[in-house]
């Protein structure tokens, strides 16, 4: 993971849950519920998914929030140069496809990205 885009993330977090850097990695965090977010990559918005929760538990959150979050799509559309699937998103921009689009075949097509 590119160093900059993990200190974006750990920002986002502090400010969602409103706690401090030293909270965050405090080894006495408290259980706590948050919805999830879908990232639309056509409109580039998070939408909360009304359907799911995510539960933090005492352990460290930051996986989790990664997941709920919805990280790795945002993170594959803006770099998608330093992607494993960059050959396939380049054919599909050679193809007339526009960026949204074959970033969206590529969440499609690859289970990570899906979920259940």
């Amino acid at each position: 993971m590119k160093t900059r885009l993990y200190r974006k993330f750990i920002r986002l977090v502090c400010k969602d849950f409103d706690i401090s850097r030293k909270q965050l990695f405090s080894r006495e965090y408290k259980d706590c519920i948050v919805p999830v977010y879908k990232y639309d990559i056509k409109s580039r918005q998070l939408r909360r998914d009304v359907v799911r929760l995510s539960i933090f538990g005492k352990h460290h959150p930051l996986s989790t929030v990664w997941e709920s979050y919805d990280v790795n799509i945002r993170w594959l559309l803006k770099y998608w140069k330093y992607s494993r699937h960059r050959a396939f998103v380049q054919t599909k921009l050679d193809l007339g496809y526009t960026i949204d689009d074959a970033i969206a075949e590529v969440v499609k097509l690859h289970p990570k990205y899906v979920k259940s």
